[in-house]
């Protein structure tokens, strides 16, 4: 980890000539690193190096102070950083379980709190994507694409969140929805070849054979897969209260209304198979609701067996604003074009009115307009720039 020191000073020509770094370990508040008054002008990038190793999962605070040329003297506020785990025991017997083939979402058994929560932190990795929610809310509201894209059989990204807003006295559960990504399945492309792709054998993107397309493009051709351990502590005080993902803990693996999903060839989103409150204590996920027990992920048939977890350290992608439609027309062969003016990554909000049951709508996404040549200037949209992506939602 690094530390940056503060400076204050709005003089033009003053810089730090001394800095003291103090960081306490918040619980046993142990000094667990003092460096004492350090006569130098370096301000960041001041490596622990603290009498006591950082510990996993634990709540640090830490205080910087700084001193200008005339020996006036700024201390930063108390700020806090928790550890991540930092070896595979510290997930506490967490393991990989799937939903399986067709399924895209997990639901915990329920986790049962009594009293005020203190503190509650979550590490999870669900591969490719995956969001979270903890009774029915949403979890990291506004990111997108976690975790992100890795060479997955050497190392595997996870995120840490404070779920302590969201937990309540009593009956808790969590839910998971996972999404293909670069990993499972279709992920790449649902019909291969791609970029001479072709049978024969060759070393794949993920160690495996290129030329088998398994899945469509390079993916596995295995189901998504999560791994997650949470832990709660409470004013009762006691050890944490534990959830852990694994192999008989009482995860169930339902049908989620996205039944496809793929980075290049888009989504199939069925409204039908929605089903409100399935990530609250009150849902009942019975086999009639073709809710079904998660499965452990065997070692001989996972690609993740030996990839190192990894806290994913850089910012997330988040939905950073909301665009409309600049202008839009009625191609000739009626299709409704609608343009946004500028090549983005985005997601579209639709809105239908007076849905009929079983009606599919179709998007198509394209970068450009036909055009020569192409084709003639016609209105309509041009997909040879995509290659063979299907990039159609529906």
């Amino acid at each position: 980890m690094r530390h940056a020191a503060p400076h204050s000073d709005t003089d033009r020509n003053v810089g730090q000539s001394a800095y003291r770094v103090v960081v306490t370990a918040a619980t046993a508040g142990k000094i667990v690193w003092d460096t004492g008054k350090q006569i130098s002008n370096r301000t960041r990038l001041h490596a622990y190096n603290g009498t006591d190793d950082l510990r996993s999962d634990t709540l640090y605070s830490w205080q910087v102070q700084s001193w200008d040329g005339n020996g006036e003297l700024a201390t930063s506020a108390l700020a806090s950083f928790r550890t991540g785990l930092f070896t595979r025991p510290d997930w506490l017997g967490a393991s990989w379980i799937t939903p399986g083939f067709g399924r895209s979402l997990l639901r915990s058994p329920v986790l049962n709190v009594s009293g005020a929560v203190t503190e509650a932190t979550v590490f999870v990795a669900g591969v490719g994507y995956f969001e979270l929610t903890v009774n029915g809310r949403r979890v990291g509201e506004g990111r997108k694409y976690d975790v992100a894209n890795t060479p997955y059989a050497v190392r595997v990204n996870y995120v840490a969140f404070d779920i302590a807003p969201f937990l309540v006295s009593g009956a808790n559960v969590l839910g998971v929805e996972l999404g293909n990504s670069w990993f499972a399945e279709a992920g790449w492309y649902q019909d291969p070849p791609y970029m001479g792709c072709s049978t024969a054998a060759s070393p794949g993107r993920h160690g495996q054979g290129e030329g088998t397309c398994n899945g469509g493009g390079f993916s596995y051709n295995v189901p998504n897969q999560l791994i997650l351990s949470a832990r709660v502590v409470t004013s009762t005080g006691g050890n944490p209260v534990t959830l852990n993902s694994g192999e008989g803990q009482g995860w169930m693996a339902g049908v989620g209304p996205i039944t496809f999903d793929s980075i290049y060839d888009g989504e199939r989103y069925d409204a039908r198979l929605e089903q409100p409150g399935w990530d609250t204590s009150s849902f009942q996920p019975t086999p009639a609701l073709n809710w079904t027990a998660a499965q452990a992920v065997a070692d001989s048939s996972n690609p993740l067996v030996n990839a190192t977890l990894s806290s994913q350290l850089y910012e997330p992608i988040r939905v950073i604003e909301a665009q409309t439609a600049v202008s839009r027309w009625v191609s000739n062969n009626g299709t409704y074009i609608f343009d946004f003016g500028t090549n983005m990554i985005g997601v579209i909000r639709l809105t239908i009115q007076n849905p009929v049951a079983g009606r599919t709508v179709t998007l198509k996404h394209a970068e450009v307009v036909m055009h020569p040549p192409y084709g003639p200037k016609d209105g309509s949209l041009y997909y040879g720039s995509l290659r063979n992506a299907k990039s159609t939602d529906t």
